[in-house]
């Protein structure tokens, strides 16, 4: 998870990111990640909660920028999910932002991500990202968890 510096003074951003291989033995066209919605361990009720961020959202894919690539074997690429900063706010990252998905968090703050990534022609992918913050504002523990639990 990159730190990386941004052009506000002692604002830093951490993203978050999930790689994505291609498991066939031709490229994936249009290939698109996709948030759909972030939920928060609620220890009182002992269940997830919804939030703010609650319909889908199209990632970027690192480096290049863009919602669609196409996916090749071989040349795995990242997809990014989401990031933090100095201020404690999880955000997407997708640009413009939307208002609904930005999200604060606090020191024990437990998230869970749901995520979907197809292509063309492919069927899609679903996973749920676990995210547990600690202290400080870029002290994460992140882990994919299966069937949502």
């Amino acid at each position: 998870m990159p730190h990386t510096f941004t052009n506000a003074p002692n604002l830093q951003r951490r993203f978050v990111q999930l790689q994505v291989r291609c498991t066939t033995e031709g490229a994936v066209e249009e290939c698109k990640g996709n948030l759909l919605k972030v939920e928060k361990w609620s220890a009182f009720n002992k269940a997830w909660q919804p939030t703010t961020c609650d319909e889908p959202i199209d990632l970027l894919w690192s480096t290049i920028n863009v919602h669609i690539t196409t996916l090749e074997p071989g040349l795995d690429r990242r997809v990014n999910l989401f990031f933090i900063d100095t201020n404690r706010w999880l955000l997407p990252a997708e640009t413009p932002v939307p208002l609904r998905a930005a999200i604060t968090y606090a020191p024990g703050s437990i998230l869970r991500f749901h995520v979907r990534v197809g292509g063309k022609e492919c069927q899609p992918q679903y996973t749920f990202i676990k995210a547990t913050f600690g202290q400080a504002w870029d002290d994460i523990t992140v882990k994919e968890i299966k069937n949502g639990d």
